[in-house]
């Protein structure tokens, strides 16, 4: 089972590069926005990844990268170009491994 059934949004939010600290190899990332449609109790990776639903704001505290942060800072202008991160909006985070 899937963590949740969702549907991709307008396309990819963008590329970005990082540094893997295990293996010390760059990675090439690309970041989606997705629609939850379908949030199920039990995923592959339910031992090892906590699912959490925040404001916005949080979530970007939450993140531990830059490339996360500019990744939801790009969704959240995407949605409504009029609202800024202190507004309380609420977004998926999934330990903000994005």
């Amino acid at each position: 089972m899937w963590l949740f059934e969702c549907y991709i949004l307008q396309g990819e939010l963008g590329k970005w590069n990082f540094l893997s600290k295990r293996h010390g190899t760059f990675y090439e990332g690309y970041m989606f926005p997705l629609l939850v449609t379908e949030q199920l109790d039990f995923w592959p990776e339910k031992d090892v990844r906590q699912r959490t639903w925040m404001p916005v704001t949080e979530a970007r505290e939450a993140c531990r990268h830059w490339w996360m942060k500019e990744a939801l800072d790009i969704l959240v202008e995407r949605l409504n170009p009029q609202q800024s991160l202190t507004e309380e909006n609420t977004l998926s985070c999934s330990s903000c491994r994005l």
